[in-house]
């Protein structure tokens, strides 16, 4: 397991679609088609960590770390009572060499879970069911 003390997250809306996934970045491609557009949310990530095992043989781990959102035109669209939802950034992760695009290290199948808040209201188990009959 590797542990990070910092690191940042920025999620771009994809207009034009014309990321290009160059090999050996950063080079004249990656990643500036990837940052050529509007920028939704980005954020700090904390307590990140990969877990991988070189004993398997599709050479599998996870990533997972802590995202409070502070910037990105999507901020309040996320955010609860004026502050932005906690939210965790996860997902598998692979560098087995068949799936890898020739200079990158790892292939994220990720994904940015909300912990929004939900309201809640008292009831019982039988107005529970009415609701389905």
């Amino acid at each position: 397991m590797t542990t990070y003390t910092t690191g940042s997250i920025e999620l771009w809306e994809g207009t034009p679609r014309d990321a290009v996934f160059d090999p050996n970045p950063p080079n004249a491609n990656v990643p500036s088609t990837f940052r050529n557009s509007t920028l939704l949310l980005s954020r700090t990530i904390s307590n990140f960590y990969t877990q991988t095992n070189d004993f398997s043989q599709f050479s599998t781990g996870n990533a997972e770390g802590k995202v409070t959102w502070t910037g990105g035109t999507l901020l309040s669209a996320i955010s609860e009572g004026g502050h932005p939802c906690p939210s965790l950034f996860t997902g598998g992760l692979s560098w087995h060499p068949g799936v890898l695009i020739a200079g990158y290290l790892f292939l994220h199948d990720g994904k940015i879970d909300l912990d929004c808040p939900t309201p809640a209201h008292s009831s019982t188990w039988g107005r529970i069911k009415a609701l389905y009959r």
